[in-house]
């Protein structure tokens, strides 16, 4: 009989929180993991079956780890910036701080019926002001290390996201996330410098426990080679001598292959090389105008259309020059061709036709001369030189640096990797921290100003001109301000009369995601330090500060009415901002004089919510004492006053200025305007550190203590789909390398172990898409089977690193074994202890969690069972099965665990150890089949003969329903292992 697993489940998921079953400690002196999945991107079709699977396997290595000793760090949290999160809002008209937080929402939900083991308690959300404020700090400190930068260069569009592509989201000249053709588009764009770290990218491989698929798929992306950087000089036709234009016009090329150089018979520089655009200038190219023609429709190609094997090599040779080759002085003639980029090498090579495939296409097309200068069995290959004057008879290998050297050029490291575009055209990510002056010269943001929010918008869509919808948000886009001696930047705000009601409170405050709470109030305006309000009536405005307040800890509660200033104050609280359920509410009470100060925490949420509520009732009044004045941080300040300086003062000095009665003239001219960056960074930007967060996630101070990343960091096991091994693992550990050259992460490498799933494929084998219909619903097979049978139905659907297909039979097969589990604890007495196939499972499932054999672990307990189901099962070895089975398996194990009167889960109990002398038995389980298919199994002596066997099998019920009293016509025998017949 099926149990009940929906009321088990319920039942168990409330127990586990409760208990904070799964929250780690992580001041503990116990050995440390650190297992780390991929967080989501919160979209709007929840929870699939590759989130399942990958999810499914980290959980079943955090609860045997946990249960072997270690203090496990296994947190969760969503990657909810970005373009899947905004195109699902346009898809739905429904603005992206609204869908993310419903998605975030569902996502919650279903993880936690999958009976994952998150700690959430450590839950981010990149879309949280309080976690971007880090994403913004750290950029910052890339910009002032030199690693951001600006600079325009032709980048790839997407007409239909109407966004910028770095090259990596271009697959086949289409966008990577909808299909469509890219084309080219001249923009200026911020950028990382991680070529700056390609080396180390490469080399630090060495000290991680990457799976070699995913090391190679690094290396091959950096592209790492060692070479020569050899100078040609051009000559022109009214040189009078080779060397006349040597210091004037020149390019360097770098090569793999110097040994070759005597075979140089041309030269080819990319159509976009600066070069190029200085000899057009000058005049000295004499045919321009073909030139010109060429340049511009490179310009419209995408990198991967140019530099594609089979196309045909197209180019122009630049008549009016000849570049002179160093090694042998002869002239050369000098071609642009598409088919050399400029962001790889120096944008510029020396072709040798007779050794380089491309070469040789190219020059049979123009007619250029072929010279072989290596004598090897593969033209294409190192060899021996010929034809190459005092290095002929030299190997390939000798003559590189040698000629090289003899050139005057140098060995040098290059790097295929190119710099990260790492800006974006959209609404919906992190704001950039950088503003211009009136001179468009860029200014980094005061930390202080930290974070800057995103602006609360109506119209959140890309535009057609590829401008970020900020750009169009002026209020926002536009500050004023001024730098002080330390170059910060401080923001003043403007503000405008509304209508208000005398009864309604005054009360501005944006949220993490926009949120305003505020309801026909009166004049309100905020910066990080002050807010100004105006007086109804009299010709005056309230200053008045804002308090930051730190959590210590997470509070849960609701609203309560009651008669006390706190109890009506939240209530005014809950309904004016419609959250009736409050965790938390700071109230300063100063109500003789008609002032409230609240700070508000939202069950279930981590930001810190800001409110400032102030009755119109009592503004006419003054305060009862100069110390009511002091604690509550209001200054009234005449209107006249406000508005002439205001435009020139920025909140801290307009406090000051009214504190003090001090007003400086000379800083007051310096104030000018200023100009937000418009452009948001990629989504890559916060999950290439959020591993960090995770550590420490609400410190207020810093990333997180250093104490604790140096004790967590690196992340022991880090697993994934192989689509994010190439460049979210890239980002990441360039990002985390930057933190670490500055003192702020412990190590190098960010992860020690880093392994990856195979793909969840429909029935047919095809790829699963809601388009085609052939997807599975997670959430339908746990409403039919339980969270427990779709969990261990993932875990045996085949080997974990390979793509499976899904198989609606088979997980029926599953539930069985589940059913039968559950049975079988109702006839658990002191009967036949099957010690050597207890302690033979013990092995093999806890070596198989360790390899990621999930599939071979479950086959092993199914085994297991079928075994114990003939015998019978005592209480201890039941709990055995249940420990090694509770992974896979967590609600059905716990609750079968509880009711053997177990005070304490099955989850908090120690894994089981084997004995190594009990792993052999004198006696042996031998599988009897028919025509190459199991029908029963018997257990025999050792080396049992082939009689003894028969003597066995043919006792078998099965024997007999199959051979229906025929002697078999054949017997397959195999010593100690099966006995197979053919009737």
């Amino acid at each position: 009989m099926a149990y009940n697993f929906k009321e088990i489940e319920e039942r168990l998921q409330k127990a586990w929180e409760e208990e904070s079953l799964y929250a780690p400690n992580v001041e503990s002196n116990k050995k440390k993991l650190y297992l780390l999945v991929e967080f989501p991107y919160p979209s709007g079709a929840g929870l699939h079956m590759g989130h399942m699977r990958s999810y499914t396997a980290m959980d079943v290595i955090a609860r045997k780890k946990r249960a072997e000793g270690y203090e496990v760090l296994f947190p969760i949290g969503w990657d909810a910036f970005g373009l899947p999160a905004e195109n699902y809002a346009i898809k739905t008209g429904i603005h992206p701080s609204i869908t993310t937080r419903a998605n975030i929402d569902t996502f919650r939900r279903q993880l936690k019926a999958c009976g994952f083991s998150f700690d959430w308690s450590r839950e981010v959300d990149t879309t949280d002001p309080n976690f971007y404020r880090w994403s913004q700090w750290i950029f910052l400190k890339l910009y002032e290390k030199g690693l951001a930068y600006k600079k325009m260069m032709p980048v790839n569009w997407c007409p239909k996201d109407k966004c910028v592509l770095a090259n990596e989201e271009v697959m086949d000249g289409k966008c990577d996330r909808c299909g469509t053709e890219v084309t080219k588009k001249d923009k200026e764009q911020w950028m990382l410098a991680i070529t700056k770290y390609a080396e180390r990218l490469h080399k630090d491989l060495d000290d991680t426990a990457y799976l070699d698929k995913i090391k190679i798929q690094q290396r091959n992306w950096i592209g790492l080679s060692e070479g020569s950087e050899i100078r040609f000089q051009l000559i022109t036709q009214t040189s009078q001598t080779k060397a006349d234009l040597a210091d004037k016009y020149a390019f360097d090329v770098f090569t793999t292959r110097a040994d070759t150089l005597f075979g140089c018979t041309y030269c080819v520089l990319a159509p976009e090389h600066v070069l190029v655009s200085e000899l057009l200038e000058t005049g000295v190219i004499v045919n321009t105008k073909e030139v010109s023609l060429y340049r511009d429709e490179a310009k419209k190609k995408l990198d991967i259309e140019r530099s594609a094997e089979g196309k045909e090599k197209t180019g122009v040779k630049l008549e009016g020059v000849m570049a002179i080759n160093p090694i042998n002085c002869e002239e050369v003639p000098v071609f642009i061709a598409d088919y050399v980029l400029p962001q790889y090498g120096t944008g510029a090579i020396m072709a040798v036709p007779a050794h380089d495939a491309r070469d040789y296409e190219f020059a049979e097309k123009y007619k250029i001369n072929i010279r072989k200068v290596i004598n090897s069995s593969d033209e294409y290959n190192d060899g021996t030189l010929i034809d190459s004057g005092e290095f002929s008879g030299l190997t390939s290998e000798e003559a590189r640096k040698k000629i090289t050297t003899k050139v005057g050029g140098k060995i040098v490291t290059k790097s295929k990797l190119r710099d990260w575009v790492f800006a974006r055209q959209r609404y919906w990510g992190e704001p950039i921290p950088i503003v211009y002056d009136k001179d468009g010269v860029m200014h980094p943001v005061a930390e202080t100003e930290f974070p800057i929010t995103l602006p609360q918008v109506e119209k959140y869509e890309p535009t057609d001109n590829g401008e970020s919808p900020l750009a169009q948000v002026t209020d926002w886009v536009n500050v004023h301000g001024f730098l002080n001696e330390e170059k910060h930047f401080v923001t003043v705000p403007g503000f405008e009369s509304i209508s208000y009601n005398q009864n309604e409170p005054l009360d501005v405050n944006i949220g993490p995601h926009g949120d305003k709470y505020q309801s026909n109030a009166p004049i309100v305006e905020r910066s990080n330090v002050a807010c100004i309000i105006k007086h109804p009536t009299e010709k005056k405005y309230l200053i008045a500060k804002w308090k930051q307040v730190d959590w210590s800890g997470f509070v849960t509660g609701g609203v309560e009415s009651g008669s006390t200033a706190e109890d009506t104050a939240r209530a005014e609280v809950a309904e004016e901002t419609g959250y009736t359920n409050i965790a938390k509410v700071e109230v300063k009470d100063f109500s003789s004089h008609g002032l409230f100060y609240h700070v508000v925490k939202r069950q279930n949420r981590f930001a810190h919510y800001r409110l400032a509520v102030v009755t119109l009732a009592d503004l006419t009044r003054t305060a009862a004492s100069e110390e009511e004045q002091a604690i509550a941080d209001f200054v009234w300040v005449d209107e006249e006053d406000v508005e002439k300086n205001l435009s020139r003062f920025d909140m801290v000095s307009l406090w000051q200025f009214y504190k003090t009665g001090t007003f400086d003239k000379e800083k007051s001219a310096s104030v000018q305007a200023f100009r937000r960056e418009t452009d948001t960074m990629p989504q890559w930007a916060g999950s290439s550190w959020y591993f960090m967060r995770y550590i420490d996630p609400h410190n207020d101070k810093a990333i997180g203590d250093k104490d604790l990343l140096a004790k967590w960091l690196p992340v022991d096991w880090y697993n994934g789909g192989m689509e994010h091994t190439t460049l979210h693992l890239l980002y990441s550990r360039f990002w985390y390398k930057f933190l670490f050259d500055i003192g702020l992460a412990p190590t190098s490498e960010p992860y020690f172990k880093r392994t990856s799933q195979g793909m969840i494929l429909a029935s047919d084998g095809s790829k699963m898409s809601k388009s085609v219909g052939n997807t599975v619903n997670p959430d339908e097979l746990v409403a039919e089977f339980g969270a427990d049978v779709v969990r261990t139905y993932e875990m045996f659907i085949g080997p974990f690193d390979q793509a499976v297909a899904w198989d609606s039979k088979a997980i029926v097969g599953v539930k069985r074994f589940l059913d039968k589990v559950e049975t079988l604890a109702g006839k658990v007495a002191g009967e036949k202890d099957l010690e050597v196939l207890t302690h033979q499972t013990i092995k093999s499932v806890g070596e198989g969690v360790e390899s990621m054999s999930f599939n071979t672990c479950v086959s092993t307990l199914m085994i297991w069972v079928n075994e114990y189901e003939k015998v019978g099962i005592d209480k201890n070895n039941f709990k055995v099965f249940l420990k090694l089975l509770s992974p896979f398996a967590p609600f059905l194990t716990d609750h079968l665990w509880r009711n053997l009167e177990e005070k304490e889960s099955v989850h908090s109990a120690p894994w089981p150890k084997f004995d190594e002398s009990k792993l052999v038995s004198d006696a042996v389980t031998i599988t009897m089949q028919v025509a190459g298919k199991l029908r029963g199994t018997v257990m025999v002596a050792r080396d049992a003969d082939e009689a003894v066997v028969l003597i066995e099998v043919k006792k078998l019920e099965a024997y007999q329903k199959y051979s229906e009293g025929k002697d078999p016509k054949k017997i397959i025998f195999v010593k100690n292992k099966i006995i197979n017949f053919i009737f």
